[in-house]
């Protein structure tokens, strides 16, 4: 299996989409969506033997969840200037 085909399954499985969801109960974690999409473009970004290789050790999941931890604990992660940097300044009240 190619690494477009296992990106296409786990996309239809709803796997990351179930697991954002579980951490935006935790967290606030807006924009899931967009997010989701995110965590996919960093997988197809990937060299096919890394995904294929972690889909044979069943290591996928975990590797996802360590990706979705730096998006939304990090500071420094596209997730954090894109979407709860600038959401921070819209909450400032108007003076």
């Amino acid at each position: 299996m190619d690494k477009n085909e296992i990106i296409a399954r786990l996309a239809q499985s709803g796997v990351v989409r179930t697991m954002l969801e579980n951490a935006g109960r935790h967290e606030q974690v807006h924009n899931l969506q967009d997010l989701e999409q995110d965590i996919f473009l960093q997988l197809l970004q990937k060299p096919d033997e890394f995904i294929q290789s972690l889909h044979e050790k069943n290591e996928l999941q975990f590797y996802i969840a360590g990706l979705l931890r730096k998006a939304i604990f990090s500071k420094n992660s596209r997730y954090y200037y894109i979407y709860k940097k600038p959401s921070k300044y819209s909450e400032l009240p108007n003076e």
